[in-house]
């Protein structure tokens, strides 16, 4: 493991990251609240208008999806023959670490 980088200097924009992310938490919320309400309100219709306008669907649809799972019990060898790694860097930025750190009051 690396040795930790200093960002002191980049303490205005951890907070405006965890204030952005707070806002789009909420507004993730609210976006599913207003669908919802959209879905209500359509219940078994496909189409919502305004003014005779179509301004919303809500169609069933049919998607195919692989069952990795239930493959890999069935199949294990074959399925140990189709696996690859690789390496990736996740940022993870530790709001709880922000008091400790003084980013906030």
């Amino acid at each position: 493991m690396a040795t930790p980088k200093k960002l002191d200097g980049l303490k205005d924009e951890l907070i405006e990251l965890d204030e952005i992310r707070a806002q789009m938490t909420k507004l993730d919320t609210r976006k599913k609240e207003l669908e919802q309400s959209l879905r209500d309100a359509l219940g078994a219709a496909e189409e919502g208008t305004v003014r005779g306008v179509t301004v919303v669907t809500y169609a069933a649809e049919e998607r195919m999806s692989f069952d990795q799972t239930a493959f890999k019990q069935k199949h294990p060898r074959i399925a140990a023959r189709f696996v690859t790694f690789k390496t990736i860097r996740r940022l993870l930025v530790k709001d709880k670490a922000f008091g400790e750190a003084k980013l906030r009051g």
